[in-house]
């Protein structure tokens, strides 16, 4: 039995065929299908067509069979195809109906069918034949392997012994993905209905995305039974607050919002600083049928559209978020932004089955508006296939600035087709160059400026840095001024609800601390707090260990990507013995907390501070003081606090595939750290943090020791009564995650000199390629990380929690703003700190946008 299939899902990979709602067409002279009588090829495209007085077939063929995709009968031929035509006597052109004339079908007159075709090819389930079908059908039609430096003979040579009679379909399933990953093309897909079961080698995801698939591997790792639903309740989550902050820049009623509310298609409005926002999350389903429909779709609204947005200064085109469709509905979006017809970009199928007549698309003006003001395209890994070719026609547009990240990678259409065997294979096929002739396959297309496009910290503060980059290139306030007496008395009542004792907190701009709040005690003795005051830091102080391995990499040549291992006189164990300075410091070594509470002793006598505070006897006292000791004892199997816990279970683990936070890890980062700074000359790793970090900052209020004089007494609500207590001296054997007190005015040198490049004012106090590793996010390793510092777009940040402390240094790199929070009191698990610290954080936020 002949496996029949529409050519319209053929070509555009859409479902559904002989639709009976007739469409009036123009009628076409029957001689030219006379005229046409005879066989064809659609070279680069492996399709080819027979017209007889029968009507017309289409066929897809390849040296190893051929398959039919289309019978047209003549009496169904006006209604199927439109614009029927044979430009020359070797030129077949037509369209169809269903999907309008942008998508137009060319061939070449041949002599004959290829012979796989007249023989005629039944479906076949022969695991060889289908082997052979699906290598030979890439290797005519893929366009990119020298691109993506794929050997597909190797491929062949390497897998086909592995095919027989006997290959299972899942087992063929699988060597056809092993076949395919190294494309690492979003548009090459393999899907078998049969099984359930599609595959896509795409290796490129945004930093939306990113977060949204960290967040499941991170809840898939807490709980394995976690369903399907639950993931994607969770990716729901992110892109519904996602939309939530576009819909926070813009004014009530200036606008309005096309499709679905959860992901619509179109969003549109004004800021308060007279700034248009389009934003567009795809380019199909605007009507809920196909292109055409779409397309008076956009006829009907653009010019609405349009009305509202053109008395603004500006405009952002956001496609951040978009997941590609038809390429005509962007160039009509495109041309309600010019006055003249521009050409936007160009394509050709170009494989070895040969090359198509390049064809030419250009934005045509439309509509009675043209919007001339300065547009920002919005764009980033998550701008997808016909985004991207939207992209390439804005690209064209004198008043266009691209903002943001390089796009997906993936311009070319996917050609679907199919295997004997009923599966479905697309691949892609063609070439898109832009107006000035230069194609972005692969490598994506490059923005003018770029900037992050998602983060976390923007969340917390309903910011996206792409807007405020537009916002303030257009010359606009990015907050509304608020006064230093509301920012206090906010900050004043925060700190009450939360019962917090003591609170130092530094907000600056530009390098300058523009505003101060120093409240409650230090100590005791009512001794007011001070921007010079110091705190104990709690986490805070591991960002200082990554800034110093950072140094000794570029000045002592320490090897951050060599197992730790090296450094250390005892066996770590498993996949942990892999680990490097640079898993340590981005938490995805395998070591765990899982014993780490044991670490923390009373100053006076070594005693448990944990067992006191917690009435437990969980942990050993006295506690082992010594670094090395302890670290033996944690993680050497028949050490006191030995448990199989202190490294992550999970049988496919290897360093770098999974973060889950490690204060042990830092102790263990700065032990490795010290043996090898011995060697270099120095006393140990505070020896070297105060050479190299404190005494060029100028942070005079610094220390690593426990003890120091007129630090800020630590309290907590022991009892739960809402009375703050003195907490005992204590301290942590693994120092270095953190036992640095500071102040807030040290810390803000320090973020000043990481905000930019290692400089304080003109002088250079900290090595710049240092600064660069130490805040670089490594896309090889889980989450977003630098060197023990978290790096969130265009933040970088870390907080602080211990018994009686709350901390937070953060800096915004974009618009040049920073903030240091330190606290003392409150509840003893920190939980109603943390809250405190986030409201602190955004209400200083606010107060610094609007300066």
């Amino acid at each position: 039995m002949l496996r029949l299939f529409c050519l319209s899902a053929i070509a555009l990979g859409i479902a559904g065929c002989g639709s009976d709602n007739k469409k009036p067409v123009i009628p076409v002279e029957p001689t030219v299908y006379q005229q046409a009588q005879g066989a064809w090829v659609q070279k680069g495209y492996g399709r080819y067509l027979q017209a007889d007085s029968q009507g017309v077939r289409i066929f897809e063929a390849n040296q190893a069979g051929c398959l039919p995709l289309m019978n047209v009968p003549m009496a169904q031929a006006d209604s199927t195809f439109g614009d029927f035509s044979l430009p020359g006597a070797n030129r077949l052109e037509f369209d169809l109906i269903e999907y309008g004339p942008y998508y137009r079908f060319v061939f070449e007159r041949v002599d004959t069918l290829p012979s796989v075709c007249v023989d005629g090819t039944d479906e076949s389930q022969d695991p060889v034949a289908n082997f052979e079908y699906f290598w030979h059908k890439f290797n005519e039609l893929y366009a990119f392997f020298a691109l993506r430096e794929v050997d597909w003979q190797a491929m062949y040579d390497r897998h086909r012994p592995l095919v027989n009679a006997s290959t299972t379909d899942e087992q063929l399933f699988d060597i056809f993905t092993q076949m395919l990953e190294p494309l690492k093309d979003g548009h090459v897909v393999l899907s078998a209905q049969t099984l359930d079961r599609e595959y896509s080698p795409n290796s490129k995801t945004g930093q939306l995305f990113k977060q949204i698939e960290q967040a499941q591997v991170s809840a898939f790792m807490d709980d394995p039974s976690i369903s399907e639903a639950q993931l994607d309740a969770l990716q729901e989550l992110y892109i519904n607050e996602y939309i939530q902050r576009i819909r926070s820049y813009i004014v009530a009623d200036s606008g309005g919002e096309l499709g679905d509310s959860g992901l619509p298609g179109m969003i549109w409005g004004k800021t308060a600083q007279n700034v248009a926002i389009l934003v567009v999350t795809r380019m199909y389903g605007f009507s809920g049928k196909g292109a055409p429909e779409d397309l008076a779709v956009l006829d009907e609204i653009m010019p609405e559209i349009m009305a509202d947005l053109v008395d603004t200064k500006g405009m952002i085109v956001d496609i951040r978020l978009n997941d590609g469709g038809f390429d005509p509905l962007g160039l009509k979006i495109a041309s309600y932004l010019t006055n003249e017809r521009r050409l936007a970009f160009t394509k050709q199928a170009r494989n070895k089955h040969g090359n198509s007549p390049v064809g030419e698309f250009f934005i045509e003006p439309d509509g009675d508006i043209f919007y001339n003001k300065p547009v920002y395209l919005l764009v980033s890994e998550d701008t997808v296939s016909a985004g991207e070719t939207f992209t390439l026609a804005m690209s064209a547009l004198p008043q266009v600035t691209l903002v943001g990240q390089s796009t997906w990678g993936g311009l070319s259409d996917k050609l679907p087709g199919s295997l004997p065997n009923g599966w479905d294979a697309e691949l892609s096929h063609e070439f898109y160059w832009d107006h000035l002739g230069r194609h972005f396959e692969k490598s994506g297309i490059p923005p003018h400026v770029y900037l992050p496009t998602y983060s976390l910290s923007g969340a917390q503060f309903g910011r996206f840095s792409s807007y405020d980059y537009v916002l303030t290139q257009l010359g606009g306030k990015l907050a509304p001024a608020s006064s230093e007496s509301e920012l206090d008395n906010n900050i004043e009542t925060i700190l009450a609800d939360a019962n917090l004792v003591g609170a130092s907190i530094a907000a600056i701009k530009q390098g300058q601390i523009v505003w101060q709040g120093n409240y409650g005690q230090a100590d005791d003795s009512g001794r007011p707090v001070t921007l010079d005051t110091p705190f104990k830091l709690a986490s805070v102080s591991k960002t200082f260990l990554g800034t110093a391995l950072a140094h000794a990499q570029h000045e002592l040549e320490l090897d951050l990507s060599a197992p730790v291992q090296n450094w250390l006189d005892f066996p770590l164990q498993g996949a942990s013995q892999q680990a490097s300075f640079a898993h340590l410091a981005s938490h995805t070594s395998g070591t765990t907390d899982a014993s780490y509470l044991c670490a923390y002793y009373a100053l006076d006598d070594s005693r448990s501070l944990y067992n006191e505070l917690y009435v437990s006897d969980s942990c050993p006292d006295p506690v082992e003081t010594d670094l090395g000791r302890f670290l033996k004892s944690y993680l050497v199997p028949g050490g006191v606090l030995y448990q199989q816990d202190n490294y992550l279970q999970h049988p496919t683990f290897e360093p770098g595939m999974f973060s889950e936070y490690s204060n042990l890890a830092t102790g263990l980062a700065s032990y490795a750290f010290g043996r090898f700074l011995n060697q270099q000359g120095y006393v140990d790793y505070f020896d070297y943090t105060q050479h190299r970090l404190f005494t060029p900052l100028g942070m005079h209020n610094t220390s690593w020791d426990p003890a120091l004089p007129d630090q800020a007494t630590l309290y907590a609500d022991l009892d739960g009564d809402g009375v703050n207590e003195p907490i005992p001296q204590y301290s942590g054997v693994t120092s270095a995650d953190g036992e640095l007190r500071s102040s807030a005015r040290d810390l803000s040198r320090y973020l000043d000199a990481m905000m930019h490049q290692g400089k304080l004012g003109d002088q250079q106090v900290l090595n710049a390629n240092a600064v660069k590793s130490a805040l670089t996010d490594n896309p090889a390793l889980f989450g977003q990380h630098g060197l023990f510092w978290e790096v969130d777009g265009s933040y970088i940040r870390h907080s602080g929690g211990d018994p009686g402390v709350s901390t937070e240094i953060i800096g915004d790199l974009q618009n040049d703003i920073a903030l240091v929070i330190l606290t003392t009191g409150g509840d003893l698990e920190g939980d109603a700190s943390a809250q405190a610290l986030v409201t602190i954080e955004q209400a200083v936020w606010q107060y610094l946008l609007g300066l």
